[in-house]
């Protein structure tokens, strides 16, 4: 299979692909926000192009593991995907991704503009590779569906993924 991961962002949404074999991870360009019709259709022609089979949306969590106003706006685009596209879609619970792919990127030599233009793609790298490291049967139980959405609310305390 081939995945696409999205850290979803209200101005960018940073952007990581597997390859063909699932094992290899890669940032993708940073899809800069539009409407919700713009987003759908940037992530549908890319899902065509690159022959994704399956989608995978970081759900941010709060430290306590609770969902907040960020986690709702992914459960939005998720519906929107999943009725827009004939894919899977996956949300990967995490937390701090971003401050984590800073970290990494800030290790590797990166600084300033530099930092900030790759900030966006390593944090979707880091929701992939949480992804890709889970067992296929917990992989599975994170699928997207409007009837786990209510359940997805309180799903997830204490099991984000800490990347």
């Amino acid at each position: 299979m081939k995945y696409l991961a999205i850290d979803y962002g209200e101005k960018r949404s940073g952007l990581a692909l597997t390859d063909s074999s699932g094992k290899a991870v890669f940032p993708r360009p940073v899809l800069v926000m539009g409407g919700k019709k713009e987003f759908v259709r940037a992530v549908a022609d890319l899902a065509k192009t690159e022959k994704i089979t399956a989608l995978v949306l970081g759900l941010p969590l709060r430290l306590n593991g609770e969902m907040g106003e960020s986690a709702e706006r992914v459960l939005k685009a998720a519906g929107s995907l999943s009725r827009a596209l004939a894919l899977p879609v996956y949300l990967m619970p995490e937390t701090l991704s971003s401050f984590a792919a800073e970290e990494r990127l800030r290790a590797a030599g990166f600084k300033g503009n530099r930092l900030r233009l790759a900030l966006d793609g390593a944090s979707a790298v880091l929701i992939l590779e949480s992804f890709m490291n889970l067992p296929e049967e917990r992989r599975a139980s994170l699928l997207f569906s409007k009837e786990a959405v209510s359940e997805t609310k309180t799903a997830f305390s204490g099991e984000a993924v800490r990347t």
